[in-house]
């Protein structure tokens, strides 16, 4: 009956070495909406994980056959909120109907002996005629040391979109 309990308290330890959480609205954007991905504020300390979120989201979100645009090109340096105001007043001048934006709250390695991924991303979709947010999605989840930060939060949005 130990080994049974000990069996059972392994499997649990192990499993919640890798945790997922997900709060969101439902995601809308719609068929007839031309919307772009624009460059996530980074609160992390990792420097331009907010645009490494961002790329991945754009890819994951065009794989699944949105239409999105990328609307920016890469940085030597992090966005400053300033700077994505500036690129979503430029994205309303243009005629795109929404954008999507977020916040890279966490971005890195787990210090330890694996070195675990660590991911925490908030997306949202906002009308650029409104300029209200009619969508949000909060992704965060930790893995094994064998997956990098990258498949990790590609994992998490490929199941969310």
């Amino acid at each position: 009956m130990k080994k049974l309990a000990l069996a059972g308290l392994f499997v649990i330890s192990m499993l919640s070495g890798c945790m997922t959480e997900v709060n969101k609205t439902p995601v809308i954007i719609s068929e007839n909406s031309s919307c772009a991905v624009m460059p996530f504020i980074n609160y992390s300390e990792t420097p331009l994980a907010g645009e490494s979120a961002a790329s991945i989201a754009f890819g994951v979100l065009k794989s699944k056959g949105y239409n999105v645009s990328k609307a920016f090109d890469s940085k030597e340096k992090d966005f400053d909120s300033l700077e994505i105001k500036n690129i979503e007043r430029q994205l309303k001048t243009e005629g795109y109907t929404c954008v999507i934006g977020g916040y890279v709250n966490e971005w890195r390695y787990k210090t330890g002996i694996d070195g675990e991924p660590a991911v925490s991303v908030t997306i949202y979709v906002e009308n650029l005629k409104t300029g209200n947010v009619i969508s949000t999605l909060t992704v965060s989840g930790t893995s094994w040391g064998h997956k990098s930060i990258g498949v990790l939060y590609q994992e998490l949005l490929n199941k969310e979109f």
